[in-house]
């Protein structure tokens, strides 16, 4: 029996790289059973290595990878699923049926696992749902689709005289070294970069917004690390890399196995880079210490929020007064932080949004000067409410359709926009699609494209109009929401409503940023400072565009240009000078002379 497993795809992220694991796995444990013949087909690297192009038609594109599949002549197409492909998958299956209606379509995943029974009642051409985790139950699966008796089968969710059953008995696999070592050569395409290694699963914490503690049962497990040293001399030994992801949403819960681990790593001189996911609050300078010499050079953390409030209400529970020494210490040993937030929390208000903002400035301005490499770097996501979390259990019925989640798509450089009345009406199932549905109010509609501001502007502005931001920041009393929301108020009105989709299937460089932020500062009445803050954002554009455009091995810069403020020397100085609100007044009521600058860097 062929049997196909399908990584789905999100228009919005092809090309992320990210491995899946969880087909892989059982595929792996499939792949000596004569019974079957087994294909893994990751459609993101199908993209990314030009076997199939994405276009500007999505009914095309879904058409052209579902003939991909059916080359392949399966019986069976298991297709994985989470959040942002779960939609993606119904449309595969309605079409591989209406080709081939005796494939039997299967799907699993978080999100297929979490929302089974909606999913098959509302979808008749869906076969059946495996549950939960699979490699105990797979082969069971497989033998019950070719014997067309699935009655005793354990972990699946499927159709029985027309009536739907849920049968999830199966233990969540306790000894997660009982699991086959992943090979990585299903998935046919070279492993150039570095290789993924499921260390372990679940997590004990109780985040209201996260799906993960659903899918996994809050049980927290680990391979030991015997296991996780074996796998690594596997990989390193078969495909020559030493570059390791470490895949477990909490890896560094238990202090005492992760410093036994390092010490191994250091005593049998591995010699590999690796990172993995963490709390601010799992992890302390003597852990740090020992994961920097064992070759962890990422760590990453979901922070959420910077509001000690929110903290408490999305129960993440974050103190973040240990902010501080924590990302010192992390420079010191300079490992690279990834640190994820995230907005638009029901109970959340303006401040708590802009103590996010602020977290984030504090910490970008402590990694400022570090090479770009070892560099934090920050996500801010809009919330997606998830299948059967707390926080989507709480709200579901005060949910309403967001249009804009499915309009802006693409992969790669050729960013598409499309429309699909097909998956609009997909999605339109609450029950089954939360994620695209929000919670509406006034603080909401006022931040809706806050995700595209950060990314776009927020980031790059501190990080290259430094001093402009400080002079701007400092106008409206150090909130940087009311930055946001004066450069919104004055996007909107030159555009005439939502500016952003002017931006939004555009990869904006960082001089298209400047430039756009240029028009905001023209165009917003900054009062007695809007000339001292159009001189600041004059001279650091200029400067970055020369840095732009000039020969790398012209080592000096030229600056010949008549100021009526000091904006030179403050740009110089901005580390040993705070420019406060005062002294931008004392600069703007003395009678100085227009400055004639000429320096060479």
């Amino acid at each position: 029996m062929n049997v196909v497993f399908v990584n789905m795809y999100d228009f919005k992220n092809l090309f992320v790289n990210s491995i899946p694991l969880g087909i892989l796995s059982l595929a792996t444990t499939l792949k000596d059973n004569k019974d079957f013949n087994v294909k893994v087909l990751d459609f993101n690297r199908i993209y990314e290595n030009k076997i199939l192009n994405v276009t500007d038609n999505i009914d095309e594109n879904i058409t052209n990878a579902v003939n991909y599949i059916l080359k392949y002549k399966p019986n069976v197409v298991a297709m994985y699923t989470m959040c942002n492909t779960h939609a993606f998958s119904i449309m595969f299956a309605k079409l591989i049926k209406l080709l081939e209606k005796e494939i039997t379509i299967m799907l699993g995943g978080p999100h297929a696992t979490l929302t089974a029974e909606d999913t098959l009642k509302e979808f008749p051409f869906i076969d059946l749902i495996g549950l939960s985790e699979g490699e105990r139950t797979i082969e069971q699966i497989l033998y019950g689709i070719k014997n067309k008796e699935l009655s005793a089968v354990n972990g699946i969710c499927y159709r029985r005289n027309n009536n739907i059953e849920l049968k999830n008995n199966v233990e969540l696999i306790e000894n997660l070294d009982e699991l086959p070592i992943l090979d990585y050569s299903l998935l046919e395409f070279n492993l150039n970069r570095n290789i993924g290694i499921e260390v372990g699963r679940g997590c004990p914490y109780q985040c209201i917004f996260c799906s993960t503690k659903e899918f996994w049962e809050r049980k927290f497990r680990l391979k030991s690390n015997k296991r996780i040293y074996q796998e690594i001399l596997h990989y390193k030994s078969k495909y020559g890399i030493n570059d390791f992801a470490f895949y477990h949403d909490l890896f560094t819960l238990n202090k005492e196995r992760v410093l036994e681990i390092c010490k191994m790593f250091i005593e049998k001189k591995l010699h590999i880079t690796w990172g993995c996911s963490s709390r601010v609050d799992t992890i302390d300078a003597d852990m740090i210490k020992a994961m920097a010499e064992s070759g962890c050079n990422l760590l990453y953390f979901g922070v959420e929020t910077g509001s000690a409030r929110m903290q408490k209400l999305i129960k993440k529970n974050l103190k973040l007064d240990i902010f501080l020494d924590l990302i010192r210490t992390l420079k010191k040993y300079e490992i690279k932080p990834i640190f994820s937030f995230i907005y638009g929390f029901p109970q959340e208000k303006a401040e708590d949004v802009d103590d996010t903002l602020q977290l984030v400035y504090m910490l970008y301005e402590e990694y400022r000067g570090m090479p770009k490499e070892k560099k934090a770097t920050f996500q801010l996501h809009k919330l997606a409410f998830f299948p059967r979390t707390e926080l989507t259990n709480n709200y579901i019925h005060l949910l309403e359709y967001e249009e804009n989640y499915l309009t802006g798509v693409g992969g790669g450089d050729a960013i598409t926009k499309w429309h699909s009345e097909e998956l609009n009406e997909i999605v339109r199932r609450k029950n089954i699609f939360p994620q695209y549905y929000t919670y509406k109010n006034e603080i909401q509609g006022l931040l809706k494209n806050l995700d595209f501001y950060f990314a776009y502007f927020f980031i790059k502005i501190i990080g290259n109009l430094d001093m402009t931001y400080k002079l701007i920041l400092d106008y409206f009393s150090g909130e940087h929401i009311q930055i946001y929301l004066a450069f919104n108020k004055v996007l909107n009105k030159e555009n005439e409503g939502l500016w952003w989709t002017k931006y939004e299937t555009t990869k904006l460089s960082t001089h298209e940023t400047i430039l756009v932020f240029g028009k905001f500062i023209k165009k917003y009445d900054f009062r007695s400072e809007k000339a001292i803050i159009r001189e600041m954002y004059e001279l650091e554009s200029s400067f970055l565009n020369f840095l732009s455009n000039s020969n790398k091995d012209d080592h000096e810069f030229t600056l010949e240009k008549i100021y009526n403020y000091d904006v030179y020397r403050m740009k110089k100085n901005r580390c040993n000078e705070k420019i406060s609100r005062r002294n931008i007044l004392r600069l703007l009521n003395s009678k100085n002379k227009p400055i004639v600058e000429q320096q060479y860097i």
